[in-house]
């Protein structure tokens, strides 16, 4: 049979590295920065430069400090663009002769666009975008803790079927805001006087942020009022608010299993080939119980013609 099939397998799927790791590097360069970027020394160094400019930059927003320890914060901010600098060229080295490929990741165009975008002239007045800038460098941890990644995954998942919910209760703020202008708006205009307000109201009530100051005055109009109430606080509090949480917690579960998927895949893997599309990497798992089974059909049938020729000569030999 040659080589099992489980070993003829190679996929490099880890989800840091997706996108980042080159077989075989082409030259020494490429092999060593290589080697260098997926290093855990290395990326636990990454990570405290992070966590230092995360603290520098929280030391900055007050005024006392910045007073005396302006230049100190300023010197540390400097220290660490420098470093990031030099993490983003040696990735880029990394790729050997195929630099195209470092576009193809999302966090390596992230690094380059909040890094780089230090660089661009005329930015340097722009102190608002600077800072939020400097903000967006601490989002990077994300790369370098697989499961944040997951979590984030997940999340972003989510953003589809959410959006859906997100129109239903915007439908039903709609609906219960117009009800409660036409039935509310002259006792109590400061919360129902037109449609806009209204909704403002109800979903002041959706947060269950002192909802029954609400409601209590209006109970004098009807006792029926607090059925209104009621009933919204049931079907858009407990109601949505749980299938929000279901869609959520569902696509957390996809994309552990996604992830879970990645690092079996990685076990098998003697050489890496790139892959970039998510509905082959869920499907891995799938893949690995296929070729499984292979193993076994194809073992059991070469057990089955093994004893054929001995059989035949049996019948010759009987023959003669």
């Amino acid at each position: 049979m040659g080589r099992p099939y489980r070993e003829q397998v190679a996929i490099a799927v880890a989800p840091e590295r997706r996108g980042l790791y080159i077989p075989s590097p082409v030259n020494a360069v490429a092999r060593r920065c290589s080697s260098i970027i997926n290093s855990e020394r290395f990326q636990f160094f990454i990570v405290g430069v992070i966590i230092v400019n995360a603290i520098s930059l929280g030391l900055y927003t007050f005024a006392n400090l910045e007073e005396s320890l302006g230049p100190t914060l300023v010197l540390i901010d400097q220290i660490c663009l420098a470093i990031y600098v030099v993490e983003l060229i040696i990735r880029f080295l990394s790729y050997g002769k195929h630099p195209g490929q470092f576009f193809k990741s999302g966090w390596n165009v992230f690094d380059f666009i909040v890094i780089g975008s230090v660089f661009i002239p005329g930015l340097s007045n722009e102190t608002a975008i600077l800072r939020v800038l400097r903000v967006l460098r601490i989002a990077r941890l994300l790369r370098y803790m697989p499961d944040l990644q997951v979590l984030a995954r997940g999340l972003l998942k989510a953003l589809r079927p959410l959006s859906g919910l997100l129109f239903l209760t915007i439908l039903l703020l709609f609906l219960y805001g117009m009800a409660g202008w036409a039935f509310f708006h002259n006792a109590e205009p400061e919360y129902w006087d037109n449609i806009g307000r209204s909704m403002l109201t109800l979903f002041t009530v959706l947060t269950l942020e002192g909802w029954p100051d609400i409601m209590y005055p209006l109970l004098d109009l009807s006792p029926w009022v607090a059925l209104y109430f009621i009933s919204f606080v049931l079907i858009a509090t407990f109601i949505v608010f749980n299938m929000v949480i279901g869609v959520i917690l569902n696509s957390l579960d996809t994309a552990h299993k996604a992830e879970n998927a990645r690092q079996r895949a990685a076990a098998l893997a003697d050489d890496g080939v790139l892959i970039s599309d998510p509905q082959v990497l869920a499907h891995i798992e799938a893949l690995r119980e296929a070729i499984d089974d292979l193993e076994v059909d194809i073992a059991s049938r070469d057990a089955g013609a093994a004893p054929a020729p001995k059989a035949a000569g049996g019948t010759a030999d009987a023959k003669a």
